[in-house]
């Protein structure tokens, strides 16, 4: 009888354990899934940076500062030592905010990862500060976000196609 008792406890205790597991599965997809996703627009500032290999000048970089209505792009190809300058449009901010969008950069924010197996990998940063003061910030070594080649590629061909 003694046996039959602690076999019901056991049984009970073991009970327990499985549905606060459930209770702390279904509080953590509550929670992940309850994440407001952040929509990109009005940006006061951006800044993506990348490298592609060791050589000198094989960094990209890409930013955007905007004040007063007026948004100045300035970008650094692959290659070249110098940046340059260019004051861009509504249209082509548009742009620019609809590729982050597509590929939902939004969800980067927070993404801070490293291979510190790999010595001389290709890292990259982004960072994001919209006018209402929501930002995104991002940064990898030899780790990337999801839908970051999309992201980098778009950006590379619609940069390339304002500095022509």
């Amino acid at each position: 009888m003694i046996i039959m008792c602690m076999g019901g406890i056991m049984k009970y205790k073991v009970l327990i354990v499985v549905l606060i597991l459930i209770l702390l599965i279904i509080g953590i997809k509550v929670f992940l899934n309850s994440r407001k996703e952040i929509v990109v627009s009005n940006i006061k500032h951006l800044s993506f940076f990348y490298t592609r290999g060791y050589a000198m000048n094989a960094d990209i970089r890409y930013e955007m500062d905007c004040k007063d209505g007026m948004c100045v792009v300035t970008y650094k190809p692959y290659g070249v030592e110098k940046a340059k300058k260019k004051n861009i449009d509504n249209k082509t901010i548009k742009k620019i905010e609809d590729i982050l969008n597509k590929y939902e950069v939004s969800k980067w924010d927070g993404f801070n990862k490293n291979d510190k197996n790999v010595l001389d990998g290709d890292s990259f940063s982004m960072y994001i500060n919209m006018i209402d003061g929501t930002s995104i910030s991002a940064s990898g070594y030899m780790k990337w976000p999801t839908n970051y080649r999309d992201v980098r590629d778009e950006l590379d061909s619609l940069f390339e196609e304002i500095f022509k």
